[in-house]
């Protein structure tokens, strides 16, 4: 990851504040601490997933690495984004995508 200490909840699209990005499919993405706060307080979005750091990529760049089939994608589901067993996401995605490896 490019900045490791920042921080991203990925969550149901039924917490909003100012910051909040909608994404298409029932899903938004929130940097503030607000919705920790709310989480906590159980005035938060129903499910949610945390992650730290991000990565960059050049113009065009993300788009010749999907190009060339450097990455898999697979159809979103809640299930699937904010799945509680992480030792069988890798399968389960790879799975909705139709992949076998």
């Amino acid at each position: 990851p490019v900045e490791p200490e920042r921080g991203f909840i990925l969550h149901t699209d039924d917490f909003k504040d100012p910051t909040t990005v909608d994404i298409d499919g029932g899903y938004s993405l929130t940097v503030k601490l607000d919705v920790l706060r709310a989480i906590a307080k159980g005035g938060g979005p129903r499910r949610s997933f945390f992650a730290f750091g991000y990565a960059g990529w050049a113009p065009g760049q993300l788009e010749a690495e999907l190009a060339r089939q450097d990455w898999t994608t697979a159809p979103a589901s809640e299930n699937l984004v904010f799945s509680d067993q992480l030792e069988a996401i890798w399968q389960k995605a790879r799975d909705a995508g139709g992949i076998s490896l």
